[in-house]
């Protein structure tokens, strides 16, 4: 499709977000449906997904401030509470979407990629 599925790009984003997103939630042995998406955490996460996966549509990074803006503005269009982020979290972000991008890249049709999420325990 030009990029990385979209469930990679979950995953780059909750591997670099604290908390518990929508692959952390099935990762914890949650329903993989919509109801998931209830809790707020995990709606600004999916938001942010949405936001990173437009960014990669695009095909060149938004400037940093643009990109947090158009964060927020997706957030309060939709009535979620956005996570605090700064430049470092979406460098990270990016760092591991391009990283996943090649990995992906270098997979063979038929193959496999596998890759491990680190899930916050709750308790």
């Amino acid at each position: 499709q030009g990029i990385i599925p979209h469930d990679m790009v979950h995953f780059a984003v909750e591997a670099e977000v604290a908390g518990v997103g929508f692959l952390g939630n099935v990762a914890a042995g949650g329903d993989a449906g919509f109801g998931a998406a209830d809790a707020p955490h995990a709606r600004a996460v999916e938001r942010l997904v949405e936001t990173v996966q437009a960014e990669a549509w695009a095909g060149a990074p938004t400037p940093d401030a643009e990109f947090l803006d158009l964060y927020r503005l997706t957030c309060d269009a939709r009535g979620d509470q956005p996570l605090d982020l700064d430049a470092a979290a979406l460098a990270a972000i990016r760092a591991r979407l391009a990283a996943l991008t090649t990995q992906w890249q270098a997979v063979a049709v038929g193959s496999s990629l596998t890759l491990s999420l680190d899930v916050p325990t709750h308790g």
